[in-house]
């Protein structure tokens, strides 16, 4: 289903899904001394869940470089964002620099899971880039050297709210489980992740049902 060379995630959410108040109401803390190491957990449970879930929860934006393009370029790391749209580049070896793409050129399906940007048509009169220039043509050819990328934008909102409440009940969870046990194992517990937080994200793991 994929191709593509690399993803990366070129601009980070800037919206917490679980402050700090929220964690310390979930561990009865009232002071304010761990404060900082509380944020940090919270970071890295955010992290966790998303790669577990191969999902983007809050709105973040994505790059994925191509050898290649066929009819279709699949985005993983949904839910896809409707605005802004996406952006497809080719890289002009000539002038060294990259080119976009017009967005006439295709046709992006934000609402499918996951999204994909697919030619608007196999004519060089109204693809004329994506079809034959620098974009592979309708035979599934390629032009030697060619490189491309795209950028796009996911998650389920600009806002926590947006959010799903069993993604930020396992973010929760997980926050506990790290403050409260400060090594991979201990003589309490021998899990590395808690049950109850791939149980309730097992629930939305997009692989279960792409």
């Amino acid at each position: 289903m994929f191709t593509h060379k690399s993803v990366t995630m070129t601009a980070p959410a800037d919206v917490p899904i679980v402050t700090v108040l929220e964690a310390k109401q979930q561990l009865h803390l009232d002071t304010t001394e761990d404060d900082r190491l509380i944020e940090h957990y919270i970071k890295t449970a955010t992290a966790f869940c998303e790669h577990y879930t191969q999902r983007a929860f809050v709105k973040q934006q994505y790059t994925a470089y191509l050898d290649s393009i066929g009819p279709c370029v699949v985005l993983p790391h949904p839910p896809a964002l409707p605005e802004p749209p996406p952006i497809v580049e080719y890289y002009d070896s000539d002038t060294e620099t990259w080119e976009e793409v017009d967005p006439s050129e295709y046709v992006y399906d934000w609402q499918s899971q996951p999204a994909t940007i697919c030619q608007s048509s196999c004519s060089v009169h109204i693809s004329p880039t994506w079809c034959q220039t620098r974009i592979p043509d309708c035979n599934g050819g390629n032009h030697a050297g060619s490189r491309y990328r795209v950028t796009w934008w996911a998650g389920y909102g600009v806002e926590a709210s947006d959010v799903p409440l069993l993604v930020k009940q396992a973010i929760m969870l997980l926050t506990a489980h790290y403050y409260e046990r400060r090594l991979a194992s201990d003589n309490y517990s021998t899990e590395e992740i808690p049950f109850g937080v791939t149980v309730l994200l097992d629930s939305i793991r997009w692989r279960f049902y792409a």
